[in-house]
């Protein structure tokens, strides 16, 4: 099969999947998308009964059941990550219970050494004095076997979360993606897209690593309108803009950038700069995607919505957590929307105060900010 013909496959598996979530209700993810076309094609024809058979209106958790029983490697990643992060407790542990004890037994074997010079001339010293060896030695060995019996603990302790992590490992090794979603070619979320928990995890290793690089920006992108897109009558020409979308914003990557849809109106671009000139530029190939994408809607459908972007911009050099990386990028977002500008907004790095987009505080980390 030729490329071409994959492409446009790919595209209308693409539109389908989208306009069948829309239809539905629930935001694009790769769960959700994979879900989708899972149902679609039909290869599962148990999975389509099962999904035909869902109550309505159907909600996130229903289709969080059948992707927990039929498409499983989706829980993986979360799965690993708790894995792991038990393991590098239980190693963290270790490693302080080996220090502690590399100190005890070395104070140990100063005290047995001392002790051991006087075994030999207890025997010429008074009974009192010999039995007063004898407790100190007792003593000295039952330190030293309480020492040998709470590393031999730790380290079977630290073995449990090895081994799950070991599991998880596996498991993933057995669940390969599915073949719907990892074409080349497809459009949408399989450009390499992720979503919003992958965006939180992308922004969390990068604060956690010791020389974490400056010069990366947060580009958040809202495609105002693009929700009206989501009723039947409209939801093919919503699919076909954001399909559309993915394949021109993916293309716009360089190595080591990364897009994510937040929500099924808005973007996230990891890119490795802070020029505020190269962002723009990368705001203004958006808007004119979207302005042709909605030029060629409106040559079948004159009635169209209009669908304008708007942008804010954060670098990580001016924030000192991932969430406050996201929350300077979004605020620049609420302002560039107040101002109704398709130019980026650029953050100043100052401090996000708690109200200034708690809102959408939950599109990245799925929760309510904390104060």
């Amino acid at each position: 099969m030729s490329d071409g013909t994959q492409y446009s496959q790919g595209d209308r598996l693409f539109r389908q999947a989208w306009t069948l979530l829309g239809h539905l209700g629930v935001h694009m993810t790769p769960a959700n998308y994979e879900l989708m076309c899972e149902v679609l094609i039909g290869r599962k024809p148990d999975l389509r009964a099962r999904f035909k058979a869902l109550p309505r209106p159907v909600t996130q958790a229903h289709l969080n059941q059948l992707v927990d029983e039929y498409l499983p490697h989706h829980g993986l990643p979360a799965a690993l990550a708790s894995a792991g992060a038990a393991a590098t407790t239980a190693i963290d542990t270790l490693e302080g219970e080996f220090a502690t004890s590399q100190q005890a037994l070395a104070f140990q074997l100063k005290h047995l050494t001392i002790l051991k010079a006087r075994l030999p001339n207890a025997q010429e010293l008074k009974s009192m004095t010999a039995q007063d060896v004898v407790i100190d030695l007792e003593t000295a060995l039952a330190a030293h076997a309480e020492t040998l019996q709470r590393l031999t603990s730790a380290v079977n302790a630290g073995q449990d979360p090895v081994v799950a992590l070991k599991e998880v490992l596996d498991r993933l090794k057995e669940q390969p993606m599915s073949q719907a979603v990892i074409g080349p070619k497809d459009a949408g979320l399989v450009h390499g897209f992720g979503d919003g928990q992958a965006m939180k995890t992308q922004l969390e290793q990068l604060y956690l690593a010791q020389n974490r690089p400056s010069n990366i920006s947060l580009l958040l992108c809202h495609l105002n309108g693009l929700e009206k897109y989501r009723v039947p009558a409209l939801a093919k020409a919503g699919a076909h803009m954001a399909a559309n979308l993915s394949r021109r914003v993916k293309g716009m990557m360089e190595k080591d950038e990364s897009a994510y849809w937040l929500t099924s109106d808005r973007l996230g671009l990891l890119l490795k700069t802070d020029d505020e000139r190269a962002i723009s530029q990368v705001g203004s190939e958006i808007g004119s995607v979207v302005g042709h994408s909605l030029a060629d809607v409106r040559r079948s459908i004159a009635s169209a919505p209009d669908v304008s972007c708007r942008f804010g911009s954060a670098s990580a050099h001016g924030s000192d957590t991932a969430a406050h990386f996201f929350m300077s990028a979004n605020r620049a977002l609420q302002q560039a929307e107040a101002g109704a500008t398709e130019h980026p907004v650029f953050s100043d790095g100052a401090d996000v105060s708690e109200a200034a987009g708690a809102a959408r505080y939950k599109v990245l980390y799925g929760r309510e900010q904390q104060g």
